[in-house]
């Protein structure tokens, strides 16, 4: 599969969490796949966000379906753009592992 295919299907399934760690001194931390390309992890990249805590915890009285469809909704949110790396700006030994971890 080439750059542009791997590419093409990782966004028609995006938004995504890919992975995702907590840790006692900073929280919770993901990598995401999104449109326009991933949110990688970062200790404490929560803090500001939520005081690291994972912020679809506050809808764990909600049913699944309610608390997966508020997934997309933080992902995409206007906090993240500046924490996303673009496609283009990954190289193809990094987006093969993505594709790889995701497949």
């Amino acid at each position: 599969m080439n750059r542009l295919e791997k590419i093409t299907y990782l966004t028609n399934r995006s938004p995504f969490i890919i992975d995702l760690t907590a840790t006692f001194d900073m929280g919770y931390e993901f990598t995401a796949i999104v449109p326009s390309g991933v949110i990688f992890s970062v200790p404490g990249m929560l803090l500001e966000y939520s005081n690291g805590s994972w912020p679809l915890n506050q809808f764990k009285r909600k049913n699944k379906s309610e608390r997966e469809n508020r997934l997309p909704d933080f992902l995409l949110d206007e906090y993240w753009t500046d924490w996303i790396t673009i496609w283009e700006k990954i190289d193809d030994d990094q987006l093969a592992e993505i594709y790889d971890s995701v497949e």
